[in-house]
């Protein structure tokens, strides 16, 4: 049981974390007030245009960030369980991890066209699909980079 908890518990609450983010309290025109407040705030004298233009790019970088942090989780809970060799670094294990992300992100954008204030659109899934792989990809390069460290030493 523990080993299913340290394994599995991390994906629930970033997933849980996800679907927060999903509904009014992650809408666009909350970071947007947050902008205006803070160029208020800090007299930045940034334009609204330029706070449209932020607020845009914030927000698409927090879907390939955590979408990223989210399929390596998945492949984290798939292969430490399973006690696959190399941390399941392999073709199955990371293709079920970025799959599943992928699947989360598809129902994530379900569920948005439901909440009042949000939206649903398949640009968010390619985005989040983007993460997910970028994600891995750096996992990967991190795996690789320690294991060259370790066996140099």
């Amino acid at each position: 049981m523990r080993a299913l908890l340290k394994s599995w518990l991390p994906v629930v609450l970033w997933t849980g974390l996800i679907f927060l983010l999903s509904t009014g309290v992650g809408a666009g025109g909350r970071t947007v007030a947050f902008l205006i407040d803070m160029n208020r705030r800090f007299h930045l004298g940034i334009g609204m245009q330029e706070i449209f233009v932020l607020n845009h790019f914030i927000r698409k970088a927090a879907h390939v960030t955590e979408y990223a942090l989210l399929a390596v989780l998945f492949w984290r809970a798939l292969a430490l369980p399973a006690g696959r060799p190399g941390w399941g670094w392999n073709g199955r294990t990371v293709g079920e991890a970025f799959l599943v992300a992928v699947a989360y992100a598809v129902s994530d954008e379900f569920h948005q066209a439901f909440v009042p204030g949000r939206g649903s659109a398949v640009s968010d899934v390619v985005i989040d699909s983007a993460g997910a792989a970028l994600g891995l990809l750096v996992a990967w390069g991190v795996r690789a980079a320690l294991r060259r460290r370790v066996t140099s030493s």
